[in-house]
Formats: C-alpha cells, sequence, structure tokens
C-alpha cells in the first residue's frame, strides 16, 4: 500500500522540479539572448561615432533556436529631458513558449557624452 502511495507521490514531485528546472533554465538562457544583443548595439555605438545614422539596422525580430524569439525596437525621442536633446531607446526583449513572461532589456542614447569633472 505504501508503495502505491509514495511512488506515485515520488514521481509526480519529480516531473515538478524537472518543469521547473527548465523553466528556469529557459529564463537564463533568454537572459544571456537579451544581453548579448545588447551588448553588441552598446558596442556598435562606441565604434562609430556616427552611430545615430545607422542604430536602425538593429530593429527586427529574429526567430532564434530552440523556439526563442528576439525582437529589438528602436525609436527616437525628440526633446528628451530638461535639455530637450535628442534621444533614441533601443528595446530588446526576448519570448519563449515555456516563459510566463518576456525578458525585456531597454537602454537609452543621446548623441552626446556625459562630461564628469
Amino acid at each position: 500500500m505504501l508503495i502505491g502511495i509514495i511512488f506515485p507521490t515520488f514521481f509526480s514531485l519529480a516531473g515538478m522540479a524537472s518543469v521547473k528546472a527548465a523553466k528556469f533554465l529557459r529564463s537564463q538562457q533568454a537572459q544571456y539572448l537579451a544581453e548579448s544583443k545588447m551588448e553588441e548595439i552598446i558596442g556598435f555605438r562606441k565604434l562609430n561615432w556616427d552611430w545615430y545614422k545607422s542604430i536602425e539596422k538593429f530593429e527586427k525580430t529574429e526567430t532564434l533556436d530552440d523556439d526563442f524569439t528576439r525582437s529589438v525596437k528602436v525609436e527616437k525621442i525628440k526633446n528628451w529631458g530638461k535639455a530637450q536633446i535628442e534621444g533614441w531607446q533601443v528595446t530588446v526583449t526576448v519570448s519563449h513558449p515555456v516563459l510566463e513572461e518576456n525578458v525585456t532589456l531597454s537602454i537609452r542614447f543621446s548623441k552626446y557624452y556625459e562630461i564628469k569633472e
């Protein structure tokens, strides 16, 4: 009788742990995919003084391996902040059917570098 109760309970718990582990791994992978694309965009900005002329080339939606989808959105911001400067917001979103929430990273750029004294 104990075997009839213990084994099904054990397999049920093992299955739940397996699903949670799979979701965690997918979440970690989605985070990595978003961060790597953001690093690529930041690197492009650092290497190209006229980056703002072609930053839109990163705007696209990609279907990646293992059912991941990564989209990059580039928005031009007019009159940003108190200084009313021109800027760009870049948002990277990675989704997967297993994940309940998407992984989203955003950053804002201006043409001008901040001068720190």
